[in-house]
């Protein structure tokens, strides 16, 4: 695989982890949720430098009417 896929896998992998102990607030503590919720906010902005190709090329529109609708309900 390419390296870049690679760290994207593990970017998606690393916020539904964090995620996941975001909802365990009572769990984890004020301190430890503070400091995921910066982690995953960091991770977000990542994910979407990441993925900015797909993100310009939505508004092109070269796609068809289903897959924009398909689109619109999985976002």
């Amino acid at each position: 695989m390419k390296q870049q896929i690679i760290l994207k896998i593990v970017v998606d992998i690393g916020m539904t982890v964090m995620l996941l102990l975001l909802m365990t607030y009572e769990l984890i503590g004020e301190a430890a949720h503070g400091r995921l919720g910066v982690r995953i906010f960091a991770l977000f902005i990542t994910h979407h430098i990441l993925n900015r190709k797909w993100s310009r090329s939505v508004f092109k529109g070269k796609d068809t009417p289903l897959c924009i609708w398909q689109t619109v309900l999985v976002n």
